[in-house]
């Protein structure tokens, strides 16, 4: 398991990052009251039901293509890091 992914938990299989620029206030209020608005990004808390207890996926050899996609360390990671406060 990457050391960053260790350290965090997978704090990305346990939200989902949405990107909403130009969003209008109201929208915003929308969302901040089901989630978390920073800057352009809208995150919803939403466990994957296949992170094990100790933050590792469960199913990382048939995982989705998003998954293989969101890359270790790279925007969407450090951002999601930084609205969890780690």
């Amino acid at each position: 398991m990457n050391e960053l992914c260790k350290a965090c938990g997978g704090e990305c299989c346990k939200s989902l990052m949405i990107r909403a620029p130009g969003i209008s206030d109201e929208v915003k209020a929308w969302w901040e009251m089901r989630g978390t608005v920073a800057e352009d990004v809208v995150m919803l808390r939403c466990r994957c039901e296949h992170l094990t207890k100790d933050g590792r996926c469960g199913i990382r050899k048939t995982r989705p293509q998003a998954c293989r996609d969101y890359a270790v360390d790279g925007p969407e990671c450090r951002q999601t890091r930084r609205i969890a406060g780690l």
